[in-house]
């Protein structure tokens, strides 16, 4: 994924933000009914926390660098769900 921004904190917005879309997607292809708002995110996180699992991302290559005017970022991100006991995906 590549995200551009002319400040840090714009940049760092938008990083979360995508981290979250991405989260609902790997979700709902799980099973698991969410959407974006706040509700139902808490709602999957603690049916998740009763199974003992949570959602973490794995990130690789992540480079932020400047040029010009904007800051990017630019990473290879897959979100997964391990359980807390065992750390291995399930």
């Amino acid at each position: 994924m590549f995200i551009k921004a002319k400040r840090m904190d714009n940049l760092e917005k938008k990083v979360s933000e995508y981290k979250n879309k991405l989260a609902v997607k790997y979700l709902k292809q799980r099973g698991y009914e969410c959407d974006e708002s706040k509700k139902s995110m808490a709602k999957v996180n603690s049916i998740l926390r009763s199974q003992h699992r949570k959602v973490v991302f794995e990130i690789k290559d992540e480079i932020v660098s400047r040029s010009g005017a904007y800051y990017t970022w630019e990473a290879h991100v897959r979100a997964k769900i391990i359980d807390v006991v065992t750390r291995k995906e399930v």
